[in-house]
């Protein structure tokens, strides 16, 4: 049922639904920061602001709300750059922990440091163990083709490592090719993996864990 209020010249005037709705999902676009779901909304309150633009617009238009539509065109439009920006920043902060996760992983493990490789392992990175929860051995660790492949390499190669993407989750998850020269001569073949890892909330801090790892080239 449309609303009437009376303009300036005490004329009797309806308001636009539209631009009561532009208001509305503009406020509500203000979800598309917290969750990619909801990224639509912006979209559809850029849409349904401009169309009330244009119904004000008409030639003998008896509608009132131009505000209101322009409101929440801002509001739509505001919204959704910050929602843009923010999932940006955030997927290339978790690009780069990520990549420094498994650096650091690759280092304990050329380095000899499988104790500290281990710790930074989830359950699924690790051997199988007899019953769930067991501790699995360094000794069973060390011979898993992708750790005993690194533990073959000379610390001092080069580590090139490529994001392959991930997920937003829950939980986060991002995937990462990684080519590591065995030595300094350039003429030995690089070793390949294919390192997963998971974000993991402890307390106030966020932890990138290594889940899977898979030797891609062996090492020559």
């Amino acid at each position: 049922m449309a609303e009437f209020t009376k303009d300036a010249e005490g004329q009797y005037r309806s308001v636009s639904m539209l631009s009561v709705a532009a208001v509305a999902v503009g406020l509500f676009s203000g979800l598309s920061v917290v969750s990619f779901a909801f990224w639509f909304l912006p979209i559809v309150g850029t849409g349904i602001s401009l169309f009330a633009l244009a119904e004000l617009n008409r030639p003998f238009s008896n509608k009132i709300g131009r505000v209101a539509a322009i409101l929440g065109l801002a509001l739509s439009i505001g919204f959704g750059a910050q929602a843009v920006s923010h999932s940006v920043v955030s997927l290339h902060y978790a690009r780069k922990r990520a990549e420094a996760s498994a650096r650091a992983w690759i280092g304990a493990v050329r380095e000899n440091r499988l104790t500290d490789a281990k710790s930074m392992s989830g359950q699924a990175a690790l051997p199988m163990t007899n019953a769930p929860g067991e501790d699995a051995p360094v000794e069973k660790f060390a011979v898993m083709p992708a750790v005993a492949a690194l533990m073959q390499c000379a610390p001092q190669g080069e580590i090139v490592v490529y994001d392959e993407g991930g997920s937003d989750g829950p939980p986060v998850t991002r995937m990462v090719r990684v080519e590591i020269a065995c030595g300094t001569d350039s003429a030995v073949p690089k070793t390949e993996l294919r390192i997963g890892l998971e974000r993991r909330t402890e307390g106030a801090f966020d932890r990138w864990m290594i889940i899977g790892h898979e030797l891609l080239t062996p090492v020559r």
